[in-house]
């Protein structure tokens, strides 16, 4: 088993057998910079998670991002 872990700029998988966090999904792999990752959820059928970036606090940046069973990332929404 898996928890995976919003941290600022990325995502980590932590495996709870192992006792490990390894890097998920880098700060490199989002389309756009994120500027604080905060909320994730998951999708049990699909395996895909989906993570926010509430910005800069003033809208400036927030988005919603799709991430892979894989760790590749895609833009959902955003704020334009």
């Amino acid at each position: 088993p898996f928890l995976f872990v919003a941290d600022k700029t990325k995502v980590l998988r932590v495996d709870l057998r192992q006792k490990r966090a390894d890097l998920f999904a880098p700060a490199n792999a989002f389309p756009s910079p994120p500027v604080f990752l905060n909320d994730l959820a998951a999708d049990p059928e699909s395996g895909m998670l989906y993570v926010s970036d509430c910005g800069d606090f003033q809208g400036k940046g927030a988005a919603v991002y799709r991430i892979t069973p894989q760790g590749l990332v895609s833009l959902v929404a955003d704020g334009k």
